[in-house]
């Protein structure tokens, strides 16, 4: 008996120690196995209350059997900003934007700032390309009055939605989020060497929307969605209906992965990437999305703009009425 409660020890005593040389040296003896990353990760970033953000979006015309109307050829996206859920009763957001398009023979390029709050969303334009200044300005409108010029907006007066309305959006979010909580709904179709962004060392998967699990939350969803639904969206299906239509373009949602960068020790998410080519009635268009994260739960400074202006200030409505006159005629 002496020997087998000897041994015990030994073994816990090892196992502690194993423990202990797993949390120092970033490995662990009892890995969580690749979905239980997902999972930890999707549990860590729900919790996660402030964050940086650089999101980069680029379309490019592949191929075409005919030419677009714009001839565009490409429209490349790019976000960079801040989050701050720290305060549930007024989450703030800011974000620099870049928008260039490539037309043929021609680049524009439009510049905003970009600062919400719950109630009120402020933006700023600070480049407005030139031909649609000179566009506007042939029908006698000066766009740019609104150049480095703050204008608010006040989006609860804008969407028309109560508190009330506004807390049934949120318990319906929840209840979404409840739905596909522990539901492994990401398949991993390819895990690769871990890599490392910055100082962290991260685990890098490809993968892809787990088509079958979300099928099987479609019945549950449909009621969540019929339950909130003021506008009456959903009494026109049933939903037979609903889960059909999904089933129809489940093989296009099949067939789009993309990457995930995961901490090995934190399990937040650092980094997604997808690239996909889309091709429909003879047009061929490839989209590139890449976000990087950084900065969690780091002090966010939001500042509210001063010395701001309505649109209204800026273009009256008598203003603007004129110009539409003058657009008709």
């Amino acid at each position: 008996m002496k020997k087998i409660a000897l041994i015990s020890i030994i073994v816990l005593i090892g196992i502690a120690g194993l423990g202990v040389l797993s949390y120092i040296q970033g490995w662990y003896p009892f890995a969580l196995s690749d979905q239980e990353v997902l999972s930890r990760m999707f549990t860590k970033m729900g919790e996660v209350k402030t964050l940086h953000y650089d999101l980069a979006v680029k379309f490019e015309q592949v191929e075409s059997s005919s030419l677009n109307s714009l001839g565009l050829e490409g429209i490349n996206l790019r976000i960079v900003g801040d989050v701050d859920n720290s305060d549930a009763e007024n989450p703030k957001s800011k974000a620099d934007l870049e928008i260039r398009l490539s037309l043929q023979g021609m680049d524009m390029s439009l510049k905003a700032e970009l600062i919400s709050s719950k109630q009120k969303a402020y933006y700023k334009i600070v480049t407005i390309p030139a031909p649609i200044t000179a566009f506007l300005g042939a029908f006698g409108l000066d766009i740019s009055k609104m150049e480095n010029q703050w204008i608010e907006l006040d989006v609860g007066e804008m969407s028309d939605l109560s508190e009330e309305k506004i807390a049934e959006s949120e318990k319906m979010l929840e209840e979404i989020a409840e739905l596909f909580e522990e539901k492994e709904f990401l398949k991993i179709n390819e895990k690769f060497p871990d890599d490392k962004i910055g100082d962290k060392k991260v685990y890098h998967f490809l993968v892809s929307l787990n088509v079958e699990v979300i099928e099987d939350l479609l019945p549950d969803l449909f009621d969540i969605l019929s339950k909130y639904d003021e506008y009456g969206t959903f009494s026109e299906i049933n939903k037979e209906e609903f889960i059909e239509n999904f089933r129809e373009s489940s093989e296009k949602i099949k067939e789009m992965d993309f990457e995930l960068w995961v901490g090995t020790k934190d399990y937040l998410l650092y980094r997604f990437k997808m690239e996909e080519e889309i091709t429909t009635e003879g047009e061929t268009a490839k989209i590139t999305v890449n976000c990087n994260l950084s900065d969690f739960d780091q002090e966010i400074n939001i500042e509210i703009p001063e010395n701001v202006k309505s649109i209204e200030e800026i273009f009256p409505v008598s203003e603007l009425l004129g110009q539409s006159m003058d657009l008709i005629q």
